[in-house]
């Protein structure tokens, strides 16, 4: 199954900073999965950019 929000790339505008990023994608995700990503995402540098669906721990929702 492919999920439409993945299914058209040229769909979304460049954007965002460049650099590091661990993406997120899901949605219902429990808040102590979210806060365990923040944490790993600010330890490594990385920047959360989320795709489909906002999420509260992203720096960018795309």
């Amino acid at each position: 199954m492919l999920d439409p929000c993945l299914q058209f790339p040229d769909v979304l505008p460049a954007g965002g900073e460049g650099g590091d990023y661990l993406l997120l994608y899901g949605h219902g995700l429990p808040d102590w999965f979210a806060r365990a990503v923040r944490r790993r995402a600010d330890a490594a540098g990385w920047r959360i950019v989320t795709v489909g669906y906002p999420h509260p721990p992203a720096d960018e929702d795309r």
